[in-house]
């Protein structure tokens, strides 16, 4: 998880803080907590299951969606076919590939930023497709 994010974060429970929103400091302040408990606990283990991973992402999605506001939004779409309890990968694998796509398509855009993630299974493998309407 790249620290800048993690900067940005705390930037943001910050300027909430600041703000006196204690309602949005503290919901956002439990998702961080609840997201780096993850990172952290997933971080040792050599692969997770899908769920997990999802799971990881869509604490990851909800805190840039509180950073970024109504302009962005994201879905994460799982075949019905697929056992998320079933398929491991390694942990993290998907959060940096997520984050380029936030930072380097969707940041500087002016538009609405829509993010989506989508797994389906293909024979004998996993397609992940990552796909933004961003600048890059």
């Amino acid at each position: 998880m790249n620290p800048h994010f993690m900067y940005n974060t705390l930037n943001s429970i910050q300027a909430l803080i600041l703000k006196q929103d204690i309602k949005n400091t503290n919901l956002y302040l439990s998702k961080f907590s609840h997201l780096m408990r993850k990172v952290l606990d997933v971080s040792g283990r050599n692969e997770i299951h899908l769920q997990e991973e999802t799971e990881i992402l869509e604490l990851y999605l909800s805190l840039e969606k509180l950073r970024f506001g109504s302009d962005f939004t994201y879905q994460i779409n799982i075949a019905n076919e697929i056992d998320i309890h079933n398929i491991y990968l390694p942990p993290l694998l998907l959060q940096p590939f997520v984050e380029n796509a936030i930072k380097h398509g969707l940041l500087h855009s002016r538009k609405e930023k829509i993010l989506n993630i989508s797994f389906e299974q293909k024979k004998d493998f996993l397609c992940i497709r990552i796909e933004d309407n961003g600048i890059g």
